[in-house]
């Protein structure tokens, strides 16, 4: 681990980029790059995704020189100075996502052996400019530190999870998140297409999906006892959006997983066609977030057809290698009173109903094998049996992905606990409205995603290799605009993003939340509208009941920060106490704390009353 100690330290022998790359070598004393309106990008080698590269890249430099540079082919490159080259080369000792970036006084050079690894190093590149500031016109020139950059990523899958069953997002959305995904070097996006509540993707065989499927009547749910209701609320992408999703996602080498929920989750799908379901009825799309008992009818022959048919139509669009097909929270009280699934499980020797959906899932398995693509599931599939070569998205905690990576299937870290985006960032009387994160023990905070460790300890050198990643996961049950969307988001997504790419003995919390602070300033010129949530103050306590009095200790998630309490009941100041070292006070007490930055508070202000049974 770095030991990051000293401020002075971190600024002057660091750099701010996220995640963290593998090697980072600033050469003291050698001249910096001035990157100004003169500044050439040069191609050696003939490809044309290197060329469109060249060009994104340049019109992004614009904002920061002034002029878009030129891309010159290096057959007519003239060995000027203040060029940035941009090199394939195969003979070079890279992963398809590693790269190498170095940076003398005359030019910037960036080796990788495929595509998707200079992009990463423009990434990278990016981060070495200093951050806009927001309404400020942009400077012209920039001084960039000589150095060397070696970088590849600790694992293949790097991903999010966005849910737009519960609340649609329209393409524009999607595509602002991608790019906020390629920021962070996060190379696959989950689509959660389907859910209970409702069906967003165009079904061309199925047209109820749409018709009637994707709209709600309203959205209820329970808070403090009271019942609060939303207008009503819908929306699908068609075919040709999603084609648009996907390209706009292929050119900032982001892969696209599709995932179409079985047997459960299935609500939505049921209202459509109730006819797939285990009892018939008719049914509205659900309005409340709960997992239903009505889920696909696993008895019935024509659920089957219909599951192969959509998934023929969702295999057509995605060029992906996976299709996600849910297996997660799926009740089986309408199978064990359903005489069709009860007559399958006997018909095909099965033990029970648990048996029954790996069964189902088995059958769609061998449907995408046929088709070249895999399965992808969450954990629940393990209950009964995991069906040949699936993949298991882990969500409930590691045991899942042990038990799958000891029967030799790969397995995705999607650990509640620490990559649920959903859940409350710090104490929920300070947040707005989140899941309540009952798994997760409560709330779950930046330093707390930041510490997730991938890889079991339980497993051995041999079975490590089949954890092949982890991803980060935002439900949306409680996020009804963009703003509420990107507070749930950032800056949690950036510390996931470390998680994902950098190596374990690499990574220093410390150094991170020095470098979020330049982070935070690159997600308001982005127009983030990012938690604040690690500048809130955390209390420890240590009581002594005996002599009624109490240790206090303050902390934040945030670097160096001014701590400012009271203990007589009014609102923290510039002017009130300063934080420096834990203290002692006389119980019962009243403490509000807040962070503060150049005399403005940045945090909300948080209380704690400490009392004693004893008197």
């Amino acid at each position: 681990m770095m030991d990051v100690l000293a401020r002075d330290i971190i600024h002057n022998d660091s750099l701010a980029i996220i995640p963290q790359p593998s090697s980072v070598q600033l050469r003291k004393g050698l001249p910096p790059f001035r990157m100004d309106k003169n500044l050439k990008i040069i191609l050696w080698g003939e490809n044309s995704r290197l060329e469109d590269l060249a060009n994104r890249f340049s019109l992004q430099l614009k904002e920061y020189v002034g002029v878009a540079p030129p891309v010159i082919p290096m057959r007519n490159y003239d060995r000027e100075r203040q060029v940035i080259v941009l090199s394939l080369s195969a003979e070079k000792d890279f992963d398809s996502e590693a790269y190498s970036l170095e940076i003398n006084r005359q030019q910037i050079i960036v080796r990788a052996s495929a595509a998707a690894g200079v992009f990463y190093a423009l990434q990278t590149l990016l981060q070495l400019l200093p951050p806009r500031e927001v309404g400020i016109a942009p400077r012209k020139s920039f001084l960039l530190p000589s150095c060397r950059i070696d970088d590849r990523p600790r694992f293949v899958w790097r991903g999010f999870m966005l849910d737009v069953a519960r609340y649609f997002m329209p393409v524009s959305l999607v595509k602002r998140y991608l790019d906020f995904l390629a920021m962070h070097k996060i190379n696959t996006f989950h689509w959660h297409l389907n859910d209970d509540q409702g069906w967003r993707i165009e079904i061309k065989k199925y047209p109820r999906l749409t018709s009637f499927g994707a709209w709600r009547k309203d959205s209820q749910l329970e808070l403090s006892g009271k019942q609060m209701a939303f207008s009503p609320h819908g929306g699908y992408y068609t075919q040709e959006e999603i084609k648009d999703v996907l390209q706009y996602a292929s050119e900032r080498f982001i892969t696209v997983i599709p995932e179409v929920e079985m047997p459960g989750h299935s609500y939505a799908a049921l209202a459509a066609y109730p006819e797939l379901s285990c009892t018939g009825k008719p049914r509205e799309v659900s309005t409340r977030w709960k997992v239903h008992d009505d889920i696909y009818c696993a008895g019935n022959e024509k659920t089957y057809k219909f599951l192969e048919d959509v998934l023929t139509e969702i295999v057509a669009l995605f060029p992906a290698p996976y299709i996600h097909l849910g297996g997660d929270e799926a009740p089986k009280i309408r199978w064990k009173n359903c005489p069709k699934c009860q007559a399958k499980i006997s018909e095909e020797s099965l033990k029970n109903e648990h048996e029954l959906q790996t069964y189902l899932l088995k059958r769609m398995e061998i449907f995408l094998a046929s088709k070249n693509k895999k399965l992808i599931a969450w954990d629940e599939i393990t209950e009964g049996g995991l069906s040949p070569d699936a993949t298991v998205m882990c969500w409930r905690g590691f045991d899942g992905a042990i038990t799958a990576a000891r029967q030799g299937h790969d397995a995705i870290i999607a650990h509640s606990k620490y990559t649920y985006l959903d859940h409350y960032q710090s104490e929920p009387y300070l947040e707005p409205l989140a899941w309540a994160g009952l798994v997760s023990g409560g709330y779950t905070t930046l330093q707390k995603s930041y510490s997730l460790e991938p890889i079991p300890v339980q497993l051995n050198r041999a079975e490590e290799k089949h954890i092949i990643g982890l991803q980060a996961q935002l439900w949306t049950e409680y996020i009804r605009s963009t703003d509420h969307m990107d507070y749930m988001t950032f800056p949690r997504l950036s510390a996931l993003s470390e998680v994902m790419w950098t190596a374990k003995e690499t990574k220093d919390w410390n150094y991170f939340k020095w470098k979020m602070e330049t982070q935070y300033k690159r997600l308001e010129q982005r127009e983030i509208k990012f938690s604040k949530s690690a500048y809130n103050v955390y209390f420890n306590v240590a009581m002594d009941s005996l002599n009624r009095t109490a240790l206090i200790s303050l902390s934040t998630d945030s670097f160096d920060p001014s701590i400012y309490y009271t203990l007589d009941g009014s609102e923290p100041t510039p002017n009130s106490k300063p934080y420096i070292a834990p203290f002692q006070v006389d119980m019962p007490v009243t403490v509000k704390a807040a962070t503060f930055k150049n005399a403005i508070r940045i945090s909300k202000v948080n209380q704690k009353t400490i009392m004693t049974t004893q008197y």
